[in-house]
C-alpha cells in the first residue's frame, strides 16, 4: 500500500507529520507528501522536512503557470479537465532524482484543490481520508461546502463532478467539538501533546517562537486573503486607537512587504507550537474568524479571549459568514466560559472589548508595564 499526503500550510503540514508518526492503523510501504510552495519559509521548511526522513519521498507543487498569461492559464485548465495526469506533471516540481508513477492506495488530503481533484481522478480505487483543516472540519461538509461559483460552474458545465470530493473518514484533532455534516467516521488523530518526539521534530522544522509571546498578549491573527496594506485593517486601527500593544502574526502564504506595525510575528515558527508553549488562558486572539483562534483550544483544552471580527467587512457576504458564526457558537458551547469567545458587530464594540479586557485582564497597552508572564 502506498499513500500519499497533500497538503499547503503549516498546520496541514503538522497533521501529516503528526499522523505518519503516530497512527497505527496503517502499515504502508511508501509514503510521499505533496507542498504547496506558497508559505514564506517554503524552502527553509521543506530542506528541514527531508532532513527528518519521515517520507519516502516530498513534492513541491505551484500553479505558477496561472501568473504566465491568458494562454498559459487556458492550458493549465483545459488540462485540468481533460488530462489529469498531465496536470499533475505540469504544477508538480519533479526531477531526475524523483521518477513518479502517481499511484497511491490512500490519498490524505484536506479539501478541494485542483491537484486533489487530479490525484483522486488519477487514482480513481484509491480510500480517500480527509485531515484536520481547522474550522472547515468541524461544521458543514468541507470537501463540498465553500465551494466558489466559478468552480461549480466549470464542473457543471463539463457534467463531472470534479469539484465534490467524498470522503471515507475524517480525522481531527478534537472529536468532542466535531459537527461535521459527513456521515463518514470520525476518527481522533494521534495527541500532539503525548508525542516528546514529535514535538522536537516540529521545532526542527519549523523554529521556535519569539520571546515577545511571553509579554504582549494581544495577538491580531491575519487571513490569507487579506491585502498587504494591513493598516487599513479594523482590528490594527483599533488596538492602535486604544493605545493596546498587540503583535501581529501574518499568514504564512502572506507577503509581508508594507507592513507597518510595531511587532510582527516573521520568525515562521509554527502556530500550533506556539499555542502549546506561549498562549495561556489570559491571552487575546482577535481575527476574522481563522483556525488559529480556536487552536490552543482544539489542541490543548485552553482558553484564551477570542474575538471574530468578520462582521466588521462588508466584502464578507452573509452567504460567507454562515461557518464563521456556527464555529463561533460551537467554539462558546465548548468553552467553560463562553464569555470569552465575543462576535463584534463594529469597530465601536471592538474597541469597548478592548478596553474591558485591558480593565478585567491587563491586557497591555503601548508604553506602559508590560505584562510578566509566570515562570
Amino acid at each position: 500500500m502506498n499513500a500519499c499526503f497533500l497538503c499547503g500550510n503549516q498546520f496541514q503540514i503538522v497533521n501529516c507529520v503528526n499522523f505518519v508518526m503516530g497512527q497505527e492503523e496503517y502499515c504502508f510501504d511508501k509514503v510521499d507528501i505533496y507542498i504547496w510552495d506558497s508559505m514564506r519559509t517554503a524552502d527553509f521548511t521543506i530542506e528541514a522536512l527531508r532532513k527528518e526522513k519521515i517520507f519516502d519521498r516530498i513534492f513541491r507543487y505551484n500553479y505558477k503557470d496561472w501568473e504566465k498569461g491568458f494562454l498559459s492559464r487556458m492550458g493549465a485548465r483545459i488540462d485540468f479537465l481533460m488530462s489529469p495526469g498531465r496536470f499533475l506533471k505540469r504544477v508538480v516540481m519533479v526531477d531526475e532524482d524523483n521518477p513518479h508513477e502517481w499511484r497511491y492506495s490512500h490519498i490524505f488530503l484536506f479539501g478541494p484543490d485542483y491537484i486533489t481533484q487530479s490525484m483522486i481522478r488519477v487514482n480513481p480505487d484509491a480510500r480517500i481520508s480527509f485531515l484536520d483543516d481547522g474550522m472547515a472540519s468541524y461544521v458543514g461538509k468541507i470537501g463540498i461546502s465553500g465551494s466558489s461559483r466559478d468552480k461549480k460552474l466549470i464542473w457543471r458545465l463539463v457534467g463531472k463532478d470534479f469539484w465534490h470530493i467524498y470522503p471515507h473518514c475524517l480525522y481531527v484533532n478534537n472529536v468532542s467539538m466535531c459537527h461535521t455534516e459527513w456521515d463518514v467516521p470520525v476518527k481522533p488523530l494521534p495527541s500532539l501533546t503525548r508525542n516528546e518526539g514529535l514535538i522536537d521534530v516540529m521545532h526542527r522544522i519549523f523554529g521556535r517562537p519569539m520571546t515577545e509571546y511571553d509579554t504582549i498578549r494581544t495577538v491580531i491573527l491575519a487571513q490569507p486573503y487579506e491585502s498587504e496594506a494591513l493598516l487599513e485593517d479594523e482590528e490594527i486601527k483599533c488596538c492602535k486607537a486604544e493605545g493596546i500593544e498587540f503583535i501581529l502574526r501574518p499568514h504564512p502564504r502572506q507577503k509581508l512587504s508594507d507592513i507597518n506595525v510595531e511587532v510582527i510575528d516573521d520568525s515562521g515558527a509554527l502556530w500550533e507550537l506556539i499555542c502549546a508553549e506561549k498562549i495561556n488562558d489570559d491571552y487575546v486572539l482577535i481575527g476574522k474568524c481563522s483556525t488559529a483562534q480556536i487552536s490552543p483550544k482544539l489542541l490543548y483544552d485552553k482558553e484564551p479571549y477570542v474575538v471574530f471580527t468578520y462582521r466588521l467587512y462588508d466584502y464578507i457576504s452573509e452567504e460567507m459568514r454562515k461557518y464563521p458564526h456556527e464555529m463561533y457558537l460551537n467554539i462558546r458551547d465548548a468553552y467553560r466560559n463562553p464569555e470569552k469567545v465575543i462576535e463584534v458587530e463594529n469597530p465601536q464594540e471592538l474597541r469597548d472589548v478592548l478596553n474591558r479586557l485591558c480593565e478585567v485582564e491587563g491586557i497591555e497597552r503601548m508604553n506602559s508595564q508590560r505584562y510578566e508572564a509566570p515562570l
